[in-house]
């Protein structure tokens, strides 16, 4: 695929930005520490393999097959995992759908990383202190919306890229993820994509890995919500 654009400055940015706010410890949900408990040698072995495949690998997408799989949990262990391990990190509230990843930290923000252009990111931004997460959220004022424009998402990850280790984007459901269509450049390096273990089709999946492959993941992950 070609991503070429003439609506949206290329140039690299020179200098990180700098987060407007910071606290000790974000109110990370229950649900968070637990799966974080239990799934540390599994993500452990995920984020290895990624990086074995391809060195460069930063941005992970993390999506699912249904409005109610757990993935805001799931990207938010993801980022804390890798947080713990003294990388650099950010973790992004990218659902179209649902302003959940906020919501679940008991969050209301009135704005967030949409409401700021390129040079003015730095007001959405919050810095965890005591693991220097760097969390990314929206703000309330888009949770009608149904889509993200993809060159806004694409901008933004510009302006983290060069500065994070790893950026965990919590995507959405597939149902949102359709209707982005990039013109800047790939979207996600690779994506976890959640499935209900007792009710899913071999034909959602196939047609999650397209539309994956077709906005710049190369590399994909099953994750089972037994739930």
């Amino acid at each position: 695929a070609s991503y070429l654009s003439d609506s949206i400055d290329l140039a690299p940015p020179t200098t990180p930005l700098k987060p407007a706010w910071e606290g000790d410890d974000l109110p990370w949900p229950a649900a968070s520490a637990r799966l974080l408990a239990d799934q540390q040698p599994i993500f452990a072995r995920m984020l290895s393999a990624f990086r074995d495949r391809q060195a460069d690998l930063k941005v992970i997408a993390v999506t699912g097959l249904r409005s109610d799989d757990d993935r805001s949990v799931l990207a938010i262990s993801l980022a804390r995992f890798i947080a713990s391990r003294g990388a650099q990190v950010a973790l992004i509230d990218a659902d179209p759908m649902d302003l959940s990843l906020a919501l679940r930290c008991g969050l209301s923000l009135q704005s967030g990383w949409r409401d700021f252009e390129a040079a003015d990111l730095g007001e959405a931004l919050i810095r965890e202190t005591s693991s220097r997460l760097l969390f990314v959220p929206q703000g309330v004022g888009h949770a009608l919306e149904t889509s993200i424009a993809a060159d806004s998402l694409s901008l933004l990850l510009q302006h983290l890229r060069p500065y994070q280790d790893w950026i965990i984007v919590d995507a959405g459901s597939m149902s949102g993820l359709l209707a982005l269509e990039p013109t800047v450049s790939p979207l996600f390096d690779a994506a976890v994509i959640i499935r209900h273990a007792s009710s899913y089709a071999a034909e959602e999946i196939e047609s999650a890995r397209r539309k994956l492959v077709g906005i710049g993941s190369r590399l994909l992950a099953l994750a089972d919500n037994f739930g």
